[in-house]
């Protein structure tokens, strides 16, 4: 899976509520910025981290989940657009 289709997953798995799946598509982005060198890749990688470690505290609260999938998705834009 890509970074941006890891990017969607998560946007996904957070509108769903499903925070398994949302925890495999953050890993799986990560995995695919392991190597960046791009100070943008770089900064993602640093925000992904912390979702990760706040994943739980993100999704107790419908707002964390909608405030990741809109995240998720201005990252994908931003992305695409840097392409």
């Amino acid at each position: 899976m890509t970074v941006i289709g890891s990017l969607e997953a998560i946007g996904r798995g957070a509108r769903e509520s499903d925070a398994a799946k949302t925890r495999l598509a953050i890993g799986a982005a990560r995995a695919g910025l392991k190597n960046a060198k791009d100070a943008l890749l770089k900064t993602l990688d640093a925000e992904l981290a912390v979702w990760e470690s706040k994943l739980d505290v993100i999704f107790s609260e419908p707002a964390g989940r909608e405030g990741m999938s809109r995240h998720a998705g201005y990252w994908k834009e931003k992305l695409e657009n840097s392409i």
